[in-house]
Protein backbone atom coordinates (compact mmCIF):
# COMPACT_ATOMS: atom_id res chain seq x y z
CA UNK A 1 0.00 0.00 0.00
CA UNK A 2 1.44 3.32 -1.05
CA UNK A 3 1.09 6.17 1.47
CA UNK A 4 0.08 9.58 0.28
CA UNK A 5 2.83 12.18 0.66
CA UNK A 6 0.80 14.19 3.20
CA UNK A 7 0.35 11.14 5.43
CA UNK A 8 4.05 10.33 5.16
CA UNK A 9 4.95 13.92 6.09
CA UNK A 10 2.59 13.91 9.04
CA UNK A 11 3.91 10.60 10.36
CA UNK A 12 7.44 12.01 10.47
CA UNK A 13 6.50 15.25 12.25
CA UNK A 14 6.76 15.96 15.96
CA UNK A 15 3.47 15.69 17.87
CA UNK A 16 3.89 19.06 19.65
CA UNK A 17 4.14 21.03 16.39
CA UNK A 18 0.90 22.03 14.60
CA UNK A 19 0.52 20.32 11.23
CA UNK A 20 0.65 22.71 8.31
CA UNK A 21 1.32 21.86 4.66
CA UNK A 22 1.94 24.02 1.63
CA UNK A 23 -0.13 22.51 -1.16
CA UNK A 24 -0.44 23.59 -4.77
CA UNK A 25 -3.66 25.28 -5.87
CA UNK A 26 -3.36 23.63 -9.27
CA UNK A 27 -2.30 20.18 -10.45
CA UNK A 28 0.82 21.15 -12.43
CA UNK A 29 3.13 22.89 -9.98
CA UNK A 30 6.74 22.37 -11.02
CA UNK A 31 8.53 25.50 -12.15
CA UNK A 32 10.38 25.09 -15.45
CA UNK A 33 13.00 27.65 -14.44
CA UNK A 34 14.54 28.97 -11.23
CA UNK A 35 12.09 30.65 -8.84
CA UNK A 36 12.72 34.39 -8.88
CA UNK A 37 9.88 35.76 -6.73
CA UNK A 38 7.61 34.72 -3.88
CA UNK A 39 4.62 36.82 -2.86
CA UNK A 40 2.78 36.43 0.47
CA UNK A 41 -0.04 38.99 0.77
CA UNK A 42 -0.67 40.78 4.05
CA UNK A 43 -4.45 40.23 3.76
CA UNK A 44 -4.30 36.45 4.16
CA UNK A 45 -1.63 34.14 5.54
CA UNK A 46 -2.92 31.04 3.79
CA UNK A 47 -2.11 31.89 0.17
CA UNK A 48 1.12 32.65 -1.64
CA UNK A 49 2.41 32.84 -5.19
CA UNK A 50 5.76 31.94 -6.71
CA UNK A 51 7.13 33.02 -10.07
CA UNK A 52 10.06 31.75 -12.11
CA UNK A 53 12.48 33.24 -14.63
CA UNK A 54 10.30 32.14 -17.57
CA UNK A 55 7.36 34.17 -16.23
CA UNK A 56 5.28 31.24 -14.97
CA UNK A 57 3.31 32.00 -11.80
CA UNK A 58 2.11 29.26 -9.43
CA UNK A 59 -0.48 29.65 -6.65
CA UNK A 60 -0.06 27.85 -3.31
CA UNK A 61 -2.17 27.61 -0.19
CA UNK A 62 -1.23 26.76 3.35
CA UNK A 63 -3.65 24.23 4.76
CA UNK A 64 -4.18 22.79 8.16
CA UNK A 65 -6.43 19.97 9.17
CA UNK A 66 -5.71 20.41 12.88
CA UNK A 67 -9.01 22.13 13.58
CA UNK A 68 -11.04 19.55 11.67
CA UNK A 69 -12.86 16.89 13.67
CA UNK A 70 -11.97 13.37 12.53
CA UNK A 71 -14.78 11.67 10.59
CA UNK A 72 -14.41 8.46 12.60
CA UNK A 73 -14.97 10.26 15.93
CA UNK A 74 -18.52 11.36 15.03
CA UNK A 75 -21.37 8.89 14.50
CA UNK A 76 -24.24 11.42 14.45
CA UNK A 77 -24.69 15.09 13.61
CA UNK A 78 -24.05 17.10 16.81
CA UNK A 79 -26.74 19.62 15.87
CA UNK A 80 -29.73 17.38 15.03
CA UNK A 81 -28.50 13.91 16.15
CA UNK A 82 -29.15 12.40 12.72
CA UNK A 83 -27.05 9.20 12.43
CA UNK A 84 -24.39 9.12 9.70
CA UNK A 85 -24.44 6.19 7.32
CA UNK A 86 -24.66 5.28 3.66
CA UNK A 87 -27.52 7.68 2.98
CA UNK A 88 -26.41 10.48 5.31
CA UNK A 89 -22.91 11.76 4.56
CA UNK A 90 -20.59 13.69 6.85
CA UNK A 91 -19.71 17.26 5.87
CA UNK A 92 -17.00 19.43 7.45
CA UNK A 93 -17.70 23.05 8.27
CA UNK A 94 -14.85 25.05 6.72
CA UNK A 95 -14.93 27.53 9.62
CA UNK A 96 -15.21 25.54 12.87
CA UNK A 97 -14.10 22.16 11.48
CA UNK A 98 -17.07 20.29 12.93
CA UNK A 99 -18.78 17.38 11.18
CA UNK A 100 -22.45 17.89 10.31
CA UNK A 101 -25.19 16.34 8.19
CA UNK A 102 -26.20 17.93 4.89
CA UNK A 103 -29.21 19.81 6.28
CA UNK A 104 -27.16 21.33 9.13
CA UNK A 105 -24.33 22.43 6.83
CA UNK A 106 -25.88 23.37 3.52
CA UNK A 107 -25.14 27.11 3.73
CA UNK A 108 -22.18 28.63 1.86
CA UNK A 109 -20.29 31.83 2.60
CA UNK A 110 -16.73 33.10 1.98
CA UNK A 111 -14.29 32.42 4.84
CA UNK A 112 -11.39 34.78 4.06
CA UNK A 113 -9.68 34.00 7.40
CA UNK A 114 -8.78 30.59 5.94
CA UNK A 115 -8.20 31.78 2.38
CA UNK A 116 -11.65 30.87 1.00
CA UNK A 117 -12.67 33.93 -1.00
CA UNK A 118 -15.38 31.97 -2.81
CA UNK A 119 -18.36 30.67 -0.81
CA UNK A 120 -17.64 27.33 0.94
CA UNK A 121 -19.75 24.95 3.04
CA UNK A 122 -20.23 25.99 6.66
CA UNK A 123 -22.55 24.79 9.41
CA UNK A 124 -25.69 26.81 10.09
CA UNK A 125 -24.31 28.24 13.36
CA UNK A 126 -21.07 29.45 11.73
CA UNK A 127 -23.05 30.88 8.82
CA UNK A 128 -24.95 33.10 11.25
CA UNK A 129 -21.72 34.20 12.96
CA UNK A 130 -19.93 34.91 9.68
CA UNK A 131 -22.91 36.77 8.21
CA UNK A 132 -23.00 39.07 11.26
CA UNK A 133 -19.22 39.67 10.97
CA UNK A 134 -19.62 40.73 7.32
CA UNK A 135 -22.14 43.47 8.11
Amino acid sequence: VRMRSREKLRRNMRKDVPYMALVPSEKRVIHAAAVTAIHCPASTWVRMWSADASGAVRAWKLTSDEHWVQDSSVSACPRCNKAFGVLERRHHCRYCGGVFCNSCSMRKIPVPQFGHTDPVRVCNDCFTVLRVKRT
